[in-house]
């Protein structure tokens, strides 16, 4: 929120002039923001040659003015873990980050080793060095254990 320094302000109007939201006006020789319009984007600071505007915290604005009632019949249960989401829920966002990762550093490693291997029939070599499913061992699925010894 924009506050402006009565005692500053000398009502140029270069912060009107500057203020996309339109929120600024001067009235009464000095500047005056409209709350409901200005959208924080503090331009208006910027421009104003005395520094009369500042940033402020919003004000607090209590709901009510008259005392909190508690009835004496009317209980309040309070969880120790509202603010904890289900471990589903905080599951799918690290997928989507583990997701996001894996696509954008190691997908194009992978596929750029790929593409480096030699082609099957190649005159560089065999082809079959170093690819998984081809050579002398690819039907193999099992490893025989050595008797005695």
């Amino acid at each position: 929120m924009i506050e402006v320094n009565l005692l500053k302000c000398t009502g140029c109007g270069r912060c009107v002039d500057v203020c996309p939201a339109g929120a600024m006006q001067v009235v009464a020789g000095h500047a005056r923001v409209d709350a409901a319009r200005c959208q924080g984007c503090e331009a208006c600071v910027g421009a104003c040659p005395e520094g009369a505007l500042s940033v402020v915290a919003a004000p607090v604005t209590p709901v009510s003015d008259r005392p909190l009632r508690v009835r004496p019949d009317v209980v309040i249960e309070a969880s120790p873990k509202r603010g904890v989401q289900p471990w589903h829920r905080r599951l799918l966002p690290a997928l989507g980050t583990l997701a996001s990762f894996t696509a954008r550093e190691v997908l194009p490693r992978v596929l750029e080793y790929v593409a480096s291997l030699p082609a099957k029939g190649d005159a560089a070599g065999s082809g079959k060095a170093g690819v998984m499913g081809q050579g002398p061992t690819a039907g193999q699925r099992h490893r025989h254990r050595r008797r005695g010894g």
